[in-house]
């Protein structure tokens, strides 16, 4: 039998035997035909149905407590190896301002850690926190501190 130069072509093949393609499990361990996902309902409105139903599998995530912001944070710095990378004040303002949003947390701390070693700086606090993600000041604001 001569073998196809398709998708395996660049693997070695370690076995002369066939094999038996029905015993292949391809994404569903159980054979059993999963019925359609439902779409959230902002995919299920007229115009953005056709895109709901080309989306797959979907994990709807729950908001986390800041507190399991500041246990992730915590626990990735100390994997990281640098526990003492970010003050205390700075993790609770973290996970205070990320909306209860892993992503959004991990953006933000994503940011002042370029932004702390451009400036070549040992820690990061909260001064470098609000410098990063304050609004800028207006004109009038800047009369009225004068």
């Amino acid at each position: 039998m001569q073998r196809s130069r398709g998708v395996y072509a660049g693997f070695p093949c370690h076995t002369n035997r066939l094999v038996d393609r029905s015993k292949i499990v391809t994404g569903n361990p159980t054979n059993v035909p999963n019925p359609p996902p439902i779409p959230p309902d902002r995919f299920r409105s007229a115009d953005l149905l056709p895109l709901g139903s080309r989306i797959g599998p979907r994990l709807l995530l729950e908001p986390l407590s800041p507190e399991q912001l500041q246990d992730y944070l915590y626990f990735a710095l100390e994997t990281a190896g640098n526990r003492q990378l970010m003050t205390d004040e700075l993790i609770l303002t973290l996970s205070a301002h990320a909306a209860n949003n892993l992503r959004v947390l991990n953006q933000m701390a994503a940011e002042l850690l370029a932004t702390a070693a451009q400036e070549n700086l040992p820690r990061l606090d909260e001064a470098l926190f609000f410098k990063l993600f304050s609004p800028p000041m207006t004109k009038s604001q800047h009369r009225r501190r004068k």
